[in-house]
């Protein structure tokens, strides 16, 4: 049987502990804990009047605590906050004319208020999707997000009547 000397052991257990210090390595990035971004995809339900086609919409987002979107102060009125371009996105039923020219977001009451228009006009669904930001420790759900304010118009400007705003919202 082999002996174990003192100073071996010594050596063998300081070797040990400088390795136990290397571990591997590890990556200066921390991964954000919890979902960083949210999409607000909004619709009408209802039917329209024969013959009749949505020319816009008005509609506010309010977002839940710790959700935000990118915005720009108006350099008209640097009270207002006029969301980023690829913030507010027309899709869906819309046409390829559609936009949201003067959307705007109020950071102190958490809402995003939309103005589409669609100069060719749309049916009900999907009219708009809205690219949020989620807080960094915040966990947002569906729940906490609403929508008011709806206002659809026709082609000429009237307002139409038996729509209802319905919305998702996709965390990731």
């Amino acid at each position: 049987m082999k002996k174990i000397s003192l100073s071996s052991l010594l050596i063998f257990a300081l070797s040990l502990t400088i390795l136990s210090a290397c571990g591997g390595g590890s990556s200066s990035t921390t991964q954000p804990s919890g979902p960083t971004k949210a999409v607000i995809n909004i619709a009408t339900t209802g039917t329209l009047g024969s013959g009749t086609m949505i020319g816009g919409i008005t509609v506010t987002g309010v977002l839940p605590a710790g959700v935000t979107v990118k915005a720009t102060p108006d350099p008209q009125n640097r009270l207002v906050l006029v969301t980023d371009s690829g913030v507010v996105i027309a899709s869906g039923v819309t046409g390829a004319n559609a936009s949201a020219p003067c959307s705007s977001y109020n950071a102190t009451d958490r809402k995003v208020t939309i103005h589409l228009v669609d100069p060719d006009g749309f049916g009900t669904g999907k009219f708009v999707a809205v690219n949020c930001d989620i807080a960094s420790g915040t966990t947002p759900t569906a729940g906490g997000f609403s929508i008011t304010d709806f206002k659809p118009k026709d082609l000429g400007g009237a307002d139409i009547s038996g729509l209802t705003p319905g919305f998702t919202v996709d965390i990731h």
